[in-house]
């Protein structure tokens, strides 16, 4: 009898459209059943005969040397992002899942399924797995749980809830010791995603650390991809502690790893953030060099990544006090999120700002910060944009003499700059 009987049991049995009284009927009580499908009872050998009868399954493994291999590419091809493999062997696996299941990869093939439906933006099945096995992680081995904590940290990514993603990432990192004997790819994924997250949350101190680790690894094992990316996170957290020079040496070894692969996702990168390296120097020519390069990479694509290259124009030019390319550029940024409706929030939000800004404050914009934005960046412990929000809502209260309510929003993005520096120092 397969070891995994009960996983095997419930799988098929949903997959007939069967409820357990359905499945049970005649052959067990329906508690029996559940107890058998969540493996917490030493089941009947004669019922589970029975039961697989039923489903059309054997109460047997069936053994199949070749699809622990087939699962292992599939990971791998996860781990690698490629995609175009990675979605042939997810449709093959799928057609041999009872064989999976005897092969005791249940769990991980459920588990990378998260992640596979995470990395082809597929939103609502993603949440579906979520739910469904949180519901099952006590039946979880070390490998299995290090996996449901990494690619919980990639969901959390997904949805914008940094500081979550961050805490579990560094959850698995810790138990990556007691599942893996080598430091190998694997563990500098995790690394390099440590990385990235603590960038997106202004954590330079993490962010630095676990680039350098990462780095050091892509490089000397010639993964050009991920060290330009690499280069990229050192460079953006160079320039937050204002070490300008350093910086722009990390984009330009960037940049030049991104021409030699021809990758216009790392170019785009490396443009937006040495344009805004630029606009905070305040040389605005410059700025504005790098953001039109940024924008010809990705023009007409009703992307993000458009949305990102319009904004920073809109922002250098008012910053050059160019308000009329300022408001052209603006009116582009409106057009393209009335048209497209799942672009992040932070920059439709952006966008909604600048409106005021350049046509000239009312009262919404008091009601957009404090019902909508504030609240936003808040709940996601994005302390930065949240601490620029409140310091913009405190400017507009101080301008309209409302000098008590602003003293306390100054104080309130004063102690959320405190907060990064702590969350940061643990």
């Amino acid at each position: 009898m397969s070891d995994g009987i009960g996983e095997k049991i419930k799988y098929f049995r949903i997959k007939h459209n069967l409820t357990q009284e359905e499945l049970a009927k005649g052959i067990v009580s329906v508690s029996y059943l559940s107890k058998i499908e969540r493996n917490a009872a030493d089941p009947n050998p004669d019922a589970v005969r029975q039961l697989c009868e039923r489903l059309g399954i054997s109460p047997e493994k069936v053994i199949d040397e070749d699809i622990a291999n087939q699962v292992t590419h599939w990971m791998d091809s996860l781990l690698k992002r490629d995609l175009v493999k990675a979605h042939d062997l997810y449709q093959d696996i799928q057609s041999k899942i009872e064989k999976v299941i005897d092969a005791d990869l249940f769990w991980l093939v459920k588990l990378h399924t998260l992640y596979y439906f995470i990395l082809t933006k597929q939103r609502d099945k993603a949440k579906r797995k979520l739910k469904l096995l949180k519901q099952d992680q006590r039946h979880f081995a070390e490998k299995e749980q290090y996996y449901w904590l990494k690619f919980k940290a990639h969901f959390e990514y997904f949805e914008s809830s940094y500081e979550k993603a961050f805490s579990f990432f560094q959850e698995a990192e810790r138990l990556y010791a007691d599942v893996f004997k080598n430091r190998d790819e694997e563990y500098f994924d995790l690394v390099y995603h440590i990385s990235k997250t603590a960038t997106v949350l202004h954590y330079s101190y993490h962010a630095s650390v676990y680039a350098d680790q990462a780095l050091i690894y892509y490089r000397d094992h010639y993964h050009l991809e991920r060290a330009a990316k690499c280069h990229v996170l050192k460079g953006i957290n160079y320039k937050r502690i204002r070490e300008m020079d350093e910086a722009l040496k990390q984009f330009e070894l960037a940049e030049r790893l991104g021409e030699k692969l021809t990758n216009e996702a790392i170019l785009f990168k490396v443009y937006e953030s040495i344009g805004e390296l630029f606009h905070d120097l305040n040389m605005v020519t410059q700025a504005i060099r790098y953001y039109n390069r940024c924008f010809e990479l990705v023009k007409h694509q009703f992307s993000t990544q458009e949305l990102i290259a319009i904004l920073g124009l809109v922002k250098t030019y008012i910053q050059g006090e160019e308000l009329a390319l300022a408001k052209d550029c603006l009116l582009k940024a409106e057009a393209l999120v009335k048209s497209e409706k799942d672009l992040p929030l932070r920059y439709v939000y952006q966008v909604k700002v600048l409106r005021f800004v350049l046509f000239g404050y009312t009262k919404n914009f008091e009601k957009l910060l404090v019902k909508e934005i504030i609240p936003y960046f808040k709940s996601r412990k994005l302390f930065l944009p949240y601490a620029r929000y409140v310091r913009l809502l405190a400017d507009y209260y101080y301008q309209n003499r409302k000098y008590k309510l602003a003293s306390e929003y100054y104080s309130e993005a004063h102690q959320a700059m405190i907060d990064i520096q702590l969350k940061d120092n643990r």
